[in-house]
C-alpha cells in the first residue's frame, strides 16, 4: 500500500473512513482494534457507521479484518468497547476459549423515529472472527436520548462488570455528565452514580495506572474523549476525582491534543503491565486516496506525583512503545554539538518515517525550531512555549536545568510530539508539498547546545 498519502506506520484502514476507537484489547496471542468505519468511501457518514476490524501480532504492523457489526434496523452502530469474559459470566460462550463480548451504542437517534440511544451487546466465540448480536438486545434501554459510547472493565475488587457511559441530552460537546452502571453478567445493568466532568465530552475510558511506577499503588484514570482527564480512587460504584480535573491541551475541535476517543488495551498478558492507548489521530484527510485518517502510534502510559512533576495533582504521561523498534534502522547521531545561526545538521538526512529523540541546552539562542516535512516544531526559550501548526503549550520548568527533551514521530503526513517527559503529547496531521520533504533543526537570537541527537530511519510496515 504505497499510494502517495499513504501513512506508513500508522494504521489506516485499506479503504472508506474510520475515527473512533473501540476497546481495544489482548487476546489469544493478538491485539485487537476496533474502529468506527464508514467502508463506503473516505467520508464521515454518521448513518453508516460499522465497527472496523484489525490484528497485530506485535502492536505495529495490523492486518485488517472484515467489519465486526453494521447497521440494522435499530440503527447505526455507534462507539463502545470489548471484553474478554473468561469466566462466562454473559452465558454465551460455545468453544473452548472465552468468549469476546462487544458492547456498543445503537444510533437510534439517527432513524426517522428518533427514539432514544440504546446499549446493546454482540459476542465472537472463534477470537473475534465472527459475532452475533445478543437476542435479548438492548441489553441496557433509555438512560438519556443520546447516551452513548460505553467503556466497559472487569472490577475485580467488587467481583462485577463497571460501564462508563456519557449521559447525553444534545448529543454535542455541551454534555459533560457520566453515569457509571454495574452488571454480574453483561446483560443486566444498574445504575450506580454519575460523575460530571468539566469539557469532557463522548468516549469516556476508565483504568488503573501504578503511581510512580509501583505496581502496588494503582491509582484509577477517568478519560473523556477529547482527552479531559482526572486521577482519583474508584470504589466499584464512584470515582472519586484527587484533585483537579485536567483540560484538554487544546480545544475539543483543533487539530491537536492527543488524538481523540483514546482508549487503553485490555487483558494484556499477565507478563506485561503496561498500560497501552491508542485514539483517533483526527484531520487526516488526504486527496485523491480511497481512506481517510489514521489512528496515532501506540503508546505506553505512566502516571508522575513524585518531586519534580512541577504540578500539583498526578500526571498522566504518555512515550511510544518499545516496540517502534522493531522499525529502527540507520541512526544518525550528535553529541555535545553548538548549534549556530546559519547551522542544520540534518540537511543531510533524507527520508520520510523518523523517531527523533532530543536533548539540548537554549544558551543564548531565543528559539529553537525543527522543520519536519514542511511543519515547524518551535520551542521560544525565553517563554518555554512549545508551538505547532497553530498550538502552543507552555512546558513545565525543568528543575535544575534550562534542557529541552523531544521526542517526535513524523511520518509521510503526521507529527506526534512528546514533551516535558510525555506529560505534553500533541499529534498532528498534514498534507505535505513534494518540495517539502526532508528535516531542518535551526537556531536563532543566538547559540544552543545540542547535548544528544538521535535520529532514527524507520522501515515501512507495509514493506
Amino acid at each position: 500500500m504505497d499510494e502517495t498519502h499513504r501513512p506508513q506506520f500508522h494504521y489506516t484502514c485499506r479503504a472508506g473512513w474510520l475515527c473512533d476507537v473501540n476497546g481495544p484489547i489482548f487476546h489469544a496471542g493478538e491485539y485487537h482494534l476496533f474502529y468506527e468505519y464508514n467502508p463506503a468511501g473516505p467520508t464521515w457518514n454518521y448513518a453508516n457507521m460499522h465497527w472496523g476490524h484489525a490484528v497485530s501480532t506485535d502492536l505495529v504492523r495490523w492486518r485488517e479484518l472484515p467489519p465486526i457489526l453494521a447497521p440494522d434496523r435499530h440503527g447505526p452502530v455507534n462507539s463502545g468497547s470489548v471484553v474478554v469474559d473468561g469466566n462466562d459470566t454473559c452465558g454465551l460462550a460455545t468453544a473452548g476459549d472465552p468468549v469476546l463480548v462487544a458492547l456498543y451504542t445503537e444510533g437510534r437517534y439517527l432513524l426517522p423515529a428518533n427514539r432514544p440511544a440504546a446499549q446493546s451487546l454482540a459476542y465472537s466465540n472463534d477470537r473475534g472472527r465472527t459475532w452475533t448480536r445478543f437476542a435479548g438486545n438492548p441489553v441496557l434501554g433509555r438512560t438519556t436520548h443520546y447516551a452513548r459510547d460505553p467503556k466497559v472493565l472487569w472490577h475485580a475488587a467488587s467481583g462485577r462488570w463497571i460501564m462508563a457511559l456519557i449521559l447525553s441530552e444534545h448529543g454535542d460537546e455541551r454534555d459533560h455528565r457520566f453515569g457509571l452502571f454495574s452488571s454480574p453478567d453483561l446483560r443486566q445493568w444498574r445504575w450506580e452514580s454519575t460523575l460530571d466532568m468539566p469539557t469532557a465530552c463522548d468516549c469516556p475510558d476508565l483504568f488503573a495506572l501504578p503511581d510512580d511506577g509501583d505496581l502496588d499503588d494503582l491509582r484509577w484514570v477517568f478519560w473523556g474523549g477529547d482527552g479531559t482527564h482526572a486521577t482519583g480512587t474508584f470504589d466499584g460504584r464512584s470515582f472519586t476525582p484527587e484533585g483537579e480535573i485536567v483540560p484538554p491541551l487544546v480545544p475539543y475541535d483543533c487539530n491537536g491534543a492527543a488524538g481523540f476517543a483514546a482508549k487503553v488495551f485490555a487483558d494484556l498478558p499477565a507478563t506485561d503491565r503496561r498500560a497501552i492507548q491508542i485514539a483517533w489521530l483526527r484531520n487526516g484527510d488526504y486527496p485523491g486516496m480511497p481512506f481517510s485518517q489514521q489512528l496515532t502510534f501506540p503508546c505506553e502510559l505512566s502516571l508522575r506525583t513524585g518531586a519534580g512533576a512541577g504540578r500539583a495533582v498526578a500526571q498522566v504521561c504518555r512515550q511510544p512503545v518499545r516496540e517502534i523498534k522493531l522499525l529502527y534502522r540507520r541512526r544518525h547521531q550528535w553529541r555535545d554539538a553548538a548549534l549556530a545561526p546559519g547551522d542544520d545538521p540534518l540537511a543531510a538526512v533524507a527520508g520520510e518515517l523518523f523517531d527523533i529523540e532530543v536533548e539540548l541546552q537554549p544558551g543564548t539562542a531565543q528559539r529553537v525550531a525543527f522543520t519536519l516535512h514542511g511543519q515547524t516544531v518551535a520551542y521560544d526559550a525565553r517563554t518555554r512555549r512549545l508551538a505547532c501548526m497553530g498550538t502552543e503549550v507552555k512546558l513545565a520548568a525543568e528543575p535544575d536545568t534550562d534542557s529541552l527533551t523531544l521526542r517526535m514521530l513524523l511520518e509521510r503526513n503526521s507529527i506526534e510530539i512528546f514533551a516535558d517527559g510525555g506529560a505534553v503529547a500533541l499529534a498532528f496531521s498534514f498534507v505535505p508539498r513534494p518540495e517539502q520533504k526532508g528535516l531542518e533543526l535551526t537556531a536563532a537570537g543566538g547559540t544552543a547546545r545540542i547535548a544528544s541527537l538521535n535520529v532514527w530511519e524507520l522501515a515501512s510496515i507495509h514493506a
